[in-house]
């Protein structure tokens, strides 16, 4: 075996135990004749902490290794250095070190980034509790096997690769959060944060494409902006709730829309409700709407015709309504016909040149008396002496069918 880099293998240092294989030892001693001087401490089974504090004390205030034989290392007291990044290594289990089965054999103060690897000790064990980011890997303590630890960590946490030779501790995320990658490294997101990412910008429309939504209670209008969907969203039993906003379906096919399909044998079809949840209900309000949109010349959207369901007695078990239609009219809403509970209908209708009836006002021409005369003589107002002609003219006047001589 060779000296320098190949004998410290890509150590800083390097300690061996008072029992240590001869091969090594005589390696040991090529390299100190060599010049390597303090990188190689030799133990002689007393005191090992000594050339173990040795090595540590060599190494650069950048960090380094320390390569510890294989052997048995009995201390009588702990190691330590105040730097960072530095790495303590053995030869499995055949290397070990001992101390008073109660001290720490090596305490890492509060130091970042130290590991501990391929080693065993008494029941002392090894000091981190005030060091970060320190890692323990494939150590022995009183025998009992220590896979790898990473200090300060808490159930969920995660250990990652921060870098080719630095493992590092991700904390848990907080609950609902989302793993993603920022900047090469994992990082904890919130679901608004990773549908940002995933849309390309806050606000853009985002393409579920064919994966399914499932299991999903409420979808708001607030979370997502707007959802192109490439196959059927099921929301048996659940809500598509907008908020304070409205929700829209868009479609730039002629004659598409909404369509609801009801798959029944007998029965109901299809329903469309239209509700109003209202702590104080009163007559007159308007408890559902359908609204008749499309543009005008400036172009502005406008509503040219409604149908309105509208209260008009709210007492428990005499509730009364009436249906409204309305329409454009000279630009302004224009009432044209109610239908009542009762089935009464009240029309805004008449004739006009377009031969459309309309019929305005008050529509009762009061109580008339005619005999059994069918000439024109003109005897208006003469209620017990008009002929049926008579009367039929007295009421087209009234009407305004007919305008008066």
């Amino acid at each position: 075996m060779g000296v320098n880099a190949e004998f410290l293998f890509g150590a800083s240092a390097l300690v061996l135990a008072s029992d240590a294989p001869e091969i090594m030892r005589q390696a040991a001693d090529q390299g100190r004749a060599s010049g390597l001087g303090p990188l190689i401490q030799i133990c002689d089974g007393v005191a090992d902490e000594v050339q173990i504090q040795a090595a540590l004390t060599a190494l650069p205030s950048t960090g380094g290794k320390v390569l510890l034989s294989a052997g048995t290392f009995t201390l009588a007291a702990a190691v330590s250095r105040a730097i960072d990044n530095v790495t303590i290594q053995g030869y499995g289990k055949s290397t070990v070190l001992n101390l008073d089965a109660a001290t720490a054999v090596i305490d890492a103060g509060s130091q970042a980034g130290w590991l501990f690897s391929n080693f065993s000790t008494d029941a002392g064990w090894l000091d981190y509790s005030s060091a970060t980011n320190t890692t323990v890997d494939n150590c022995w303590n009183d025998r009992t096997l220590v896979q790898l630890v990473v200090s300060s960590q808490t159930t969920g946490d995660i250990l990652y690769a921060s870098s080719a030779t630095q493992l590092s501790r991700l904390a848990i995320g907080a609950t609902d959060t989302i793993l993603s990658v920022q900047g090469g490294v994992p990082t904890w997101r919130t679901p608004a944060n990773i549908l940002t990412d995933l849309s390309g910008q806050a606000g853009a429309a985002f393409n579920w494409n064919s994966q399914s939504l499932t299991g999903i209670n409420a979808i708001t209008a607030t979370t997502l902006n707007a959802i192109a969907l490439g196959g059927n969203l099921t929301i048996a039993g659940y809500a598509l709730d907008a908020g304070s906003g409205s929700a829209q379906i868009n479609t730039t096919i002629s004659g598409g829309g909404l369509t609801i399909q009801a798959t029944v044998d007998g029965g109901d079809g299809a329903t469309l409700n239209l509700i109003q949840i209202s702590a104080s209900p009163a007559g007159s309000d308007r408890i559902g709407k359908i609204y008749f949109r499309g543009r005008n010349t400036t172009p502005a959207t406008v509503i040219y015709s409604s149908i309105f369901g509208v209260i008009t007695t709210t007492t428990a078990s005499a509730e009364e309504s009436l249906l409204r239609f309305t329409n454009k009219l000279a630009g302004a809403d224009n009432t044209v016909a109610e239908i009542s509970g009762a089935g009464l209908v009240w029309a805004d209708v008449g004739f006009n040149a377009d031969e459309y009836y309309q019929v305005a006002g008050t529509q009762v021409v009061g109580a008339r008396v005619v005999d059994a005369r069918c000439d024109d003589t003109i005897n208006s107002g003469d209620a017990t002496t008009d002929g049926v002609i008579d009367a039929l003219r007295d009421a087209m006047i009234t009407h305004g069918l007919i305008a008066a001589a």
